[in-house]
Formats: C-alpha cells, sequence, structure tokens
C-alpha cells in the first residue's frame, strides 16, 4: 500500500462509517484503534497487513481522531498475542471471508496454469488476479511470499504443459529435426513450423480469418491493386464529365494542385426549427443531473459500478443517488466539494469520497458507457436515424500539473497538460474516449478506439483530422476493413500514384 496519502484521499479510503463504529463498541486505548485500522486495511486490500509500517502513517493519525485514542497507541499494539488473531477473526467475519487453505492454493495455481498462463507474462499481473480471485470468492489471500511460490508454480506447469502438448502435435520428421538441433549434431536450414491452436490451426490461420484477409501476399496486392485503379479510374472519368462536386486538378506555382471547392451552408430545415421550438416550449431547460437521473431509470447503467472493496451493503436505492452525485461532479468538473455544498440531497462529502474511490474506475465506466450507448442505439428508429455506422474522433488539450507523469508540453497549444481522444457516433453519442500524451499518435489512438469501443456499433466510416490520418493510418484502415475519411489541410499538394512500378 501507497505511503503517501493527500486528505481527501483518506476521506475516501479511512473514513469509519456507522457500521464501522459499532464493532468497536466493546473495544478501547490500543485495541480500538489497531482493530479500526486492520478493518480498513481489510476493507481495500482484502487482506491483513504484514506489519505496522505497512499503515501508512497519514492514515494512523486520521484513524485516531475518528476513535479518539492517541496515534501513538498504535505502536503498542500487539501483533503477536491473542487479541490480535481475535481481531482478525472477526474481521473475516464481518466481510465473510475464510483463510485459505493448502486445497485453495492449489486450485489457485491450476486455475492460473490453465486460464491466465496461456495469456499473460507478467508476474505481477499473475499476483494481481491471485489476488482479485481470492477477493472475488471471499477467501483471504495467502502472504505475498507464498503467492509468490503459487505463481511460480503455475507457470511451471503451464511451460511443461505447452512444450508437451507442441511436441505431441509436431510431427515425427519435425521432432527429430528438433532433437538434431539441441543435440548440436546439425544445424537446421529449413523454415520453422509454426505454432499451432486447437484443431490443427495455426495462429497465423486463425489471424488471417479474423481480419478476412488472404495468405498469399500475391492475392492481397493484386486485389489491392485493383482496387486502387478503378477507384482512380472513377475519379478521372468524373473529372472529365465534371461530376465531382467540386472537385478539380488545377496549377499553382507551375505545379498540379488539388482544388476542392467549399460547399455552402445548409439552411436549417423549417420542420427542425418548429421541432425545436415545441420541445422548448412543452419542457424548457433541462437539468443535466434530471436527464443523467433519467437515463439511469431508463438503462440502470449504475448496476455495472462493482464495488472494489472486499464487502459492500448499502441498499441499492441508495448507492444509486450517491453514483449518480459522484458522476454528476466527475461529469460537470464541479468536484464532489461543491457538490455537497450546494446540494440538498442529504450526503456528506465523506460519504460521497467512499463510494467514488471504491465503485467508479475506468473498468466500471467503461462498462457504464457502453451499456448506455448500447440502449441509444437500440432506441432509434432506422427510418429516422439511419444505421448509425459513421465515427468521428479528435483530441483536446487539457491543462495539467508538471507532477503528473503523463504531462508534457503541447507544440501546437503552447503549454503542458494531456491529452483526451473521443470517437463519437455522428449522432453526437461518444462510444470511446482515452487518455493520451501531448507527443503520442493521434492515428494509434484513432485505430485504437475503433477497435475497442466495446459497444454494438459497427464502424465502417472513420473520420479524423489531418493529426489522426497517415499512410500508416490508411494500410491499418484497408486492412481492417473500415475507410478512413480525414479533412487533410494539406490535400491541395497531395499526390495520386498508380499503383505499379515505374
Amino acid at each position: 500500500m501507497r505511503q503517501e496519502w493527500e486528505p481527501e484521499d483518506l476521506i475516501e479510503v479511512w473514513t469509519l462509517l456507522e457500521d464501522d463504529m459499532k464493532r468497536l463498541r466493546n473495544k478501547s486505548g490500543a485495541n480500538r484503534l489497531g482493530f479500526a485500522l486492520l478493518l480498513k486495511f481489510f476493507e481495500v486490500e482484502a487482506r491483513f497487513p504484514e506489519s505496522a509500517g505497512e499503515i501508512p502513517e497519514p492514515a494512523v493519525s486520521y484513524v485516531a481522531q475518528q476513535v479518539k485514542v492517541p496515534a501513538g497507541e498504535w505502536a503498542s499494539y500487539d501483533w503477536a498475542g491473542r487479541a490480535i488473531t481475535r481481531h482478525r477473526s472477526e474481521i473475516r467475519a464481518a466481510y465473510e471471508f475464510r483463510e485459505s487453505t493448502e486445497e485453495d492454493q492449489a486450485a489457485l495455481a491450476e486455475w492460473l496454469s490453465a486460464e491466465l498462463c496461456p495469456v499473460e507474462l507478467s508476474r505481477e499481473r499473475l499476483v494481481a488476479a491471485v489476488v482479485a480471485r481470492c477477493r472475488n470468492d471471499r477467501i483471504e489471500p495467502p502472504a505475498p511470499a507464498k503467492v509468490d511460490r503459487l505463481v511460480g508454480r503455475a507457470i511451471r506447469a503451464f511451460e511443461e504443459r505447452f512444450c508437451r502438448t507442441t511436441m505431441e502435435r509436431l510431427p515425427r520428421a519435425t521432432r527429430d529435426r528438433l532433437d538434431e538441433l539441441i543435440s548440436g549434431e546439425e544445424s537446421a536450414d529449413g523454415e520453422g513450423e509454426a505454432d499451432v491452436v486447437g484443431g490443427g490451426r495455426s495462429f497465423r490461420d486463425v489471424h488471417y480469418a479474423a481480419i478476412r484477409q488472404p495468405q498469399d501476399p500475391e492475392v492481397f496486392i493484386t486485389a489491392l491493386q485493383g482496387r486502387l485503379r478503378a477507384s482512380l479510374d472513377r475519379l478521372e472519368t468524373a473529372l472529365v464529365q465534371d461530376t465531382t462536386g467540386g472537385v478539380s486538378i488545377t496549377r499553382r506555382h507551375g505545379e498540379p494542385w488539388i482544388k476542392v471547392s467549399p460547399q455552402p451552408k445548409l439552411e436549417e430545415p423549417e420542420n427542425l426549427v418548429a421541432v425545436k421550438a415545441e420541445m422548448e416550449r412543452r419542457w424548457g431547460t433541462i437539468d443535466l443531473l434530471d436527464i443523467i437521473k433519467e437515463a439511469e431509470f431508463d438503462t440502470g447503467f449504475t448496476g455495472e459500478f462493482t464495488s472494489v472493496a472486499t464487502s459492500e451493503r448499502l441498499p441499492r436505492e441508495v448507492l444509486r443517488r450517491r453514483l449518480l452525485l459522484v458522476l454528476f461532479a466527475l461529469g460537470t468538473n464541479m468536484g464532489i466539494k461543491r457538490v455537497v455544498a450546494t446540494g440538498k440531497h442529504g450526503e456528506s462529502e465523506a460519504v460521497l469520497r467512499r463510494v467514488r474511490h471504491l465503485f467508479v474506475n475506468r473498468d466500471n465506466l467503461r462498462a457504464a458507457v457502453t451499456k448506455l450507448v448500447n440502449a441509444t442505439l437500440a432506441a432509434r428508429d432506422e427510418a429516422w436515424w439511419g444505421t448509425g455506422t459513421a465515427c468521428a474522433s479528435d483530441s483536446r488539450k487539457f491543462g495539467a500539473w508538471s507532477s503528473n507523469f503523463m504531462t508534457e508540453w503541447h507544440q501546437r497549444y503552447r503549454g503542458p497538460g494531456v491529452m483526451i481522444y473521443w470517437h463519437v457516433e455522428r449522432k453526437s453519442v461518444c462510444i470511446y474516449s482515452q487518455l493520451k500524451s501531448c507527443s503520442a499518435s493521434e492515428v494509434a489512438s484513432m485505430i485504437e478506439g475503433v477497435l475497442r469501443h466495446c459497444t454494438e456499433m459497427v464502424v465502417d466510416r472513420q473520420y479524423t483530422d489531418t493529426h489522426g490520418a497517415s499512410i500508416v493510418g490508411f494500410a491499418f484502415a484497408h486492412m481492417l476493413d473500415f475507410k478512413l475519411m480525414p479533412r487533410l489541410k494539406n490535400i491541395g499538394s497531395s499526390r495520386l500514384y498508380r499503383p505499379a512500378a515505374g
């Protein structure tokens, strides 16, 4: 656990609630303070600290103020007596946990070996997965040293099984050649065998099938050249017939220049003006918090916010109200403190900060956004709204303190900060957002949003600005079967080439 805590973070994590205070009624002095610290530590980490030094000093002082015990009493807490054993047992019972057994550890090792080791190479992430699995199964995880040994045992079991299975699938001739290579009798000068997956298919087969592209490079290149030639032929025909919609080839400074005439601004349809006026007459100005509340009633998106704490017994209606207030505070940048000061909802700052800490994280937010977006797309009548397959992406700079590791100086906007990159469906529904540094590639961010938005929308056209497109970006768009349609600043000086040598 980290040792440096800001006051707001202490309020979020280390505040003792009503149920916590009830468990302290029969305790006093060092036992009272020690029990409270163990209780809050276990709530966050789903385990007990290894030593007193693992508890941050700011947390000791903050909890000591709440239980009205001097912080110095923490040094007197007995870490080897019967009191701490009784306290741990009481805390486990409060959170409905149990101690891990040898059978539990064997099951965890087998689970890691079979499920995670084939797809995860980082030992740190495997350790984190063990702790998360124990939390989910209401089991107190083993000591950190035991967890490290458990992960090592799982990795060895996976590697042995992987090697054995791979060798069994290889042809006899290939195994003989590998044996010769290992023994040093001969040098292998042929092509290596591809890794295989279930059913005898190679990973290469699976990956190419997923993107629906041929493995033969000649077939791929021939088809691509054919598409490029056909597109250039259509452009040439349209130029001759003057049906390009304002695109023409002129000359500037003696060089060819692609001219794109700007389109005139379209007048707003009369019926749309009338619809807007009628909506304003009926409902007037609607508060943003009311819109968020109605969206929650229609979709239940707050159900995607699960707690990272060991246990949570808040009634669903209470949690829903607190989550909406927290999301409103974060989304409008008002902050929790101002929402508490200006609202008449009866919620304290400590309670809302606790909900923020336990429930609001990236994974939960992405799941909630996905549910809300999918519900929005499902509610649309395609006769009015269309199919919704076009998406636009762009970034915006936000100022950030230099202590933030992602903060960089932005040459174009002249100042330090970070970038938020959005993917917005053409009817103004944001399907994906991501945090990036100022120098990170917008092309990579554009592709990531198309691939990882996790909604039911199928993106077949991706609009972006000049910074979101490149030759590499066009290549990936072709491979992934969507059209990249950037607004190019330098389109006039662009060159079009025939797809052939010379």
